[in-house]
């Protein structure tokens, strides 16, 4: 086999001169991969920004003498008075002269305030109104009912009518009479119905006020707070399109800001008036809802006759299909525009007395 030339000791590194700035770079390198950048001496002053010239940069004074354009910058208003001056804008403005003028909302108007900081105007009008009675004393048109509850069952937690009161158009009274309770009272609410034992003893009974209601209520419209309770405790169902309940009637519950609008605070809200800081007075709260009632009456009455057309109807077609002679089921066939009177719910429970 031939030899291997022997390399000489004496010749020197042949190497390309890149690898070795590439090692050598790889000195100055810190442990995160950067390159490191020899910072000037202390010595070296740092760059220092363009000086303006009497407060105007020298850019915009060439450009101004170009342009013939002044180049005096307006001074900023000063504050007449020295002493009402913040400490920080005499600070800034580097000794004498004064603070600037702050600046004050006084001559805006409220109107151009943002809204949530200025109380708006109430929508509607709170009228101071009397609930004094008229002097016609007949039945007339439109009547309101208001009823007085108290408890039985266990606890008081069902509820029976224990005063009924039904009032005419001139707030008259037509009807304000106790009534015998069916049933075993176990609470009587008199903080708030204002009855007590002794104004149900010898009271009317139940069938008798149920029939002078029911004789007040045909073909008239009947008023009212809540209605659907009151009806429910006298066993009564009055047509729909004769009813004015003022807890239903959508512009007092825009008014009152609420869905179940009560009716000491629409009283409040549109009367004027506080009902109801004591015991509750059927009278006094028939009176009320009457009140509310003929304030609104010529909306009121636009809006039944636009929604309740299509109510009309459907209440005409059933009715034909009664008188038809279909089978009912042994339900009582009755003219939808009539008071009926209802046979007792399955779910009213009512308890026997000891």
């Amino acid at each position: 086999m031939p030899k291997r030339k022997e390399r000489p000791t004496d010749i020197p590194d042949q190497r390309p001169t890149s690898k070795l700035r590439k090692k050598d770079s790889t000195r100055d390198r810190s442990k995160h991969g950067k390159r490191k950048v020899p910072r000037p001496a202390s010595s070296a002053e740092p760059r220092q920004p363009q000086k303006k010239l009497n407060g105007v940069s020298s850019n915009w004074k060439t450009l101004s003498k170009s342009l013939g354009i002044s180049c005096e910058r307006k001074q900023s208003m000063k504050s007449s008075s020295g002493g009402n001056g913040r400490k920080g804008a005499e600070g800034k403005s580097g000794g004498g002269g004064g603070a600037e003028k702050e600046v004050w909302f006084d001559d805006i108007p409220l109107e151009c305030v943002d809204g949530d900081l200025v109380p708006k105007p109430p929508e509607h009008e709170t009228r101071s109104v009397s609930l004094v009675a008229g002097n016609d004393k007949s039945a007339g048109r439109y009547v309101a009912l208001d009823c007085e509850m108290v408890g039985t069952g266990p606890g008081g937690s069902f509820s029976m009518v224990a005063c009924v009161c039904l009032v005419n158009h001139h707030g008259n009274v037509l009807l304000d009479t106790f009534v015998a309770p069916m049933d075993r009272v176990t609470d009587y609410r008199t903080a708030i119905s204002g009855v007590s034992a002794k104004d149900l003893r010898g009271a009317p009974e139940f069938k008798s006020v149920q029939k002078q209601v029911s004789d007040i209520l045909e073909d008239r419209i009947l008023v009212g707070h809540s209605l659907q309770n009151d009806l429910k405790a006298l066993l009564l169902s009055h047509p729909k399109r004769n009813t004015r309940d003022t807890s239903k009637y959508r512009p007092f519950k825009k008014i009152a800001q609420t869905r179940y609008p009560s009716l000491k605070k629409l009283a409040k809200e549109i009367l004027g008036l506080d009902i109801q800081s004591r015991e509750h007075s059927p009278v006094e709260d028939a009176r009320v809802a009457m009140k509310l009632y003929q304030l609104h009456r010529k909306d009121w009455e636009a809006s039944v006759k636009t929604r309740l057309t299509r109510r009309e109807i459907v209440e005409r077609r059933r009715e034909m299909r009664r008188r038809e002679g279909s089978t009912d089921g042994g339900i009582q066939k009755f003219t939808p525009s009539q008071t009926r009177v209802l046979e007792k719910p399955f779910n009213v429970v009512l308890h026997t007395k000891d």
